[in-house]
């Protein structure tokens, strides 16, 4: 009967043993099976090795200017005429009979799309925020734009390239205080606005204001001393 038993223990602590093992061996197993974050992870590096391989993915939407990948920057022609900063411009549609020019003070609805010259990339459009045109203050705008818009009409659109700020391969040979790469902006000017001409609010109020003081002070109106002193003192003295 002891002998029975015993053998019954041994058979019992070995089962254990063993079933302890399966379990240390199936909890060490699944260490190596990716969990979903993990899976997810080396799908998203593997995407993204993928596009670098592929080149760098063009908004079909906003295409960039043929110009970008057929001479890293803006054509020959272009090129000659550009400014002394760098800047190049050329005009893409003619502006509107009698359209206004911006001045510094004035306030431009404008649309515009920017790419980066070095792989054609959009990165901005005010065409993605609204539908309406968005509004700049001229003062405040790139240097580049600024330069653009004061010498634009309302209804005109202009091509902007913008110069790196250091030297780099994708280059034409002079650098702006702006931005590591060069950029390109395609810029249409809706409309200006000009602030009103405050001096000449000023002329028509001061008049208005030194009469009600005149006549908070004195309790006459100009007029009536106007009228005292040309028919009163001013005859008799005569």
């Amino acid at each position: 009967m002891r002998r029975r038993q015993l053998s019954g223990l041994v058979v019992v602590l070995f089962g254990c043993t063993c079933w302890t093992r399966f379990l240390n061996y199936a909890a060490t197993s699944q260490t190596f099976i990716p969990t979903q974050t993990r899976t997810s992870r080396v799908v998203q590096r593997a995407m993204l090795d993928l596009d670098e391989k592929r080149g760098p993915v063009v908004d079909k939407r906003f295409p960039p200017p043929e110009d970008v990948f057929k001479y890293r920057g803006p054509n020959p022609k272009v090129r000659r005429n550009r400014r002394p900063s760098g800047i190049a411009t050329e005009q893409l549609s003619p502006p509107k009979k009698g359209g206004l020019i911006p001045s510094r003070g004035s306030r431009v609805y404008i649309r515009h799309t920017g790419w980066t010259v070095q792989d054609g990339q959009m990165f901005d459009s005010s065409f993605l925020r609204t539908k309406e045109p968005e509004m700049f203050e001229v003062s405040e705008v790139l240097s580049a734009w600024r330069a653009a818009l004061l010498e634009m009409r309302e209804g005109e659109k202009t091509r902007v390239w913008v110069p790196a700020s250091r030297p780099t391969e994708l280059d034409w040979g002079v650098y702006s205080e702006r931005g590591q790469y060069p950029w390109v902006f395609d810029i249409e000017l809706i409309k200006v606005e000009e602030d009103p001409p405050y001096f000449l609010i000023a002329l028509l109020v001061l008049p208005i204001i030194a009469g009600e003081l005149y006549i908070r002070i004195t309790g006459k109106t100009p007029g009536d001393a106007l009228n005292e002193y040309l028919y009163g003192d001013f005859l008799n003295g005569v």
